[in-house]
């Protein structure tokens, strides 16, 4: 069986990041206004991004939601 898992456009966060000068992801976590825990799981694809963090983040950047996320399908194993 298959899920899917929202990851962050790794590559776009650090475009942008460059672009406006932000030195950290830490730094970037206060600006959006989550986490830096939260920010660091999300960047290293280990936790899902929930609905409140995704509005954050698409306000901060002003895009749409495809430029930010990217969709992963993985296997999931059940036990019978």
């Amino acid at each position: 069986m298959n899920e899917v898992k929202i990851v962050l456009n790794r590559d776009y966060i650090m475009k942008e990041m460059k672009r406006r000068g932000i030195q950290s992801f830490n730094e970037l976590a206060r600006q959006i206004g989550i986490s830096e825990s939260m920010f660091n799981l999300l960047m290293r694809g280990k936790r899902n991004p929930g609905s409140k963090v995704i509005g954050l983040m698409l306000s901060y950047f002003n895009v749409n939601f495809e430029k930010i996320f990217t969709e992963q399908l993985t296997k999931v194993h059940r036990s019978a």
